[in-house]
């Protein structure tokens, strides 16, 4: 009875050691096969997978693995990348900085500028695609829209009352209106847009009564009550019930006033995350409280700089910067995909992949391993070989499990 209660005592030890909870990790160079440091877009696509543009082309990070899209092995024009998107066929829109659009599709690579496509611009500042899988491009000059065959502009020559043809972003609200966040350029005003079909509905701007806060906005979202949020070069303002609120670092946790990009996570918490030049911070929708902001001094961030970030299906926040690399946040811990394994595998830093996992797991380096697998109580429920086929889950149900490789340290998995 001692002996049961000592190993039941000593596992119990063992997960607390092991899987202490970590709420922030760093992808960058030196830990990872990111090819660049110096990191602008980030976008999660359906199958869980982070798309990085850098200044070193496009990177997709599946969780377990980089692979990178660039010049040399893909014949991009140039490799400062902006922005991507995907689509539900699997293709994928890479934004340049000065240099068009690329897509990718089974065929191949394509690109796209002013000289052989009717883009307005080669100045890409955004990419996105909506509900309908249109796919849109932000430029300097307005905004084009890929149907599949055709491209059709929308800018301030040809929609009345378009606000500039600046737009820095866009996004879409649960009604398919658009948000073009544009500044000032010559004479045009800038401000916050909505646009249906073509047709701007709404133009938001700076006003004496409560408009919204500058009319340089940067990013926009709508929130889970169907109001709007708007980050702009002077904080963030938020539309509800007809009237705009604004926040800045006088009555908020915002480390800066310059916004660089606005999300939500539609998760239980309602929470909008707001990067910044100087770090980053969350304001929960459904209690009204700003939350600590998160910088360099009190995370693993590698920058306070970040220009863009997006969430995950598990609330994780993930974000890039300058000279930041790949960077994930969680106010908990970080949760879901196997991204604890931030070493380049070797044999003291296996892991299994996918986590969350369905009916198979396997080794990272896909070698046969020999694998424990306990319950939450710490009772071994399986063990086996992870070999080249992985191992089969089906006889466990869903639920909470720690596994140890080769009788090292016990890590945990999901089985969903």
């Amino acid at each position: 009875m001692k002996k049961i209660i000592y190993t039941s005592l000593f596992l119990q030890s063992l997960l607390c050691t092991n899987l202490e909870a970590q709420n922030c990790l760093n992808y960058l160079t030196a830990n990872s096969d990111i090819p660049n440091n110096v990191t602008w877009g980030v976008y999660i696509d359906d199958m869980d997978r982070k798309w990085v543009s850098s200044s070193s082309g496009v990177s997709v990070f599946n969780n377990q693995s980089w692979q990178t899209f660039n010049v040399a092995n893909s014949g991009f024009p140039v490799d400062f990348c902006r922005e991507v998107t995907t689509t539900s066929n699997g293709d994928v829109w890479v934004g340049s900085v000065f240099s068009g659009v690329y897509r990718k599709n089974s065929q191949g690579w394509t690109f796209y500028n002013v000289s052989n496509s009717n883009l307005p611009s080669n100045t890409i500042y955004d990419i996105f695609t909506d509900s309908n899988d249109k796919v849109w491009i932000c430029t300097d000059l307005g905004v084009a829209m890929f149907n599949g065959t055709n491209w059709i502009l929308f800018n301030t020559s040809n929609v009345s009352s378009f606000p500039s043809p600046v737009v820095k972003d866009l996004d879409e609200t649960s009604t398919q209106k658009l948000l073009l966040s544009t500044e000032p350029a010559g004479n045009w005003l800038g401000g916050l847009g909505e646009m249906l079909n073509g047709t701007m509905s709404t133009v938001h701007r700076q006003s004496l009564i409560g408009g919204i806060v500058s009319n340089t906005v940067t990013s926009s979202v709508e929130t889970i009550t169907g109001g709007i949020i708007g980050g702009t070069d002077n904080g963030v303002s938020i539309f509800e019930n007809n009237i705009w609120g604004t926040f800045n670092m006088n009555n908020s946790t915002l480390p800066s006033n310059t916004i660089t990009d606005v999300e939500i996570y539609y998760g239980d918490t309602s929470r909008i995350w707001i990067s910044t030049d100087a770090g980053m911070t969350s304001f929960n929708l459904k209690t009204k409280v700003w939350e600590t902001a998160i910088t360099t001094a009190n995370s693993c961030m590698n920058t306070n700089n970040i220009n863009d970030l997006e969430i995950d299906q598990y609330g994780n926040v993930w974000f890039t910067g300058v000279q930041g690399g790949l960077m994930v946040f969680n106010r908990n811990r970080i949760v879901g995909s196997p991204i604890t394994a931030l070493e380049k595998v070797e044999d003291k830093d296996l892991i299994v992949f996918p986590n969350p996992a369905k009916d198979r797991i396997h080794s990272s380096d896909f070698k046969n391993r020999e694998i424990e697998i306990f319950n939450q109580l710490g009772t071994k429920v399986l063990d086996g070989i992870l070999g080249s086929e992985g191992l089969s889950l089906t006889e466990l149900s869903k639920g909470i499990y720690f596994y140890s490789i080769e009788k090292g340290d016990l890590n945990k998995f999901l089985i969903d």
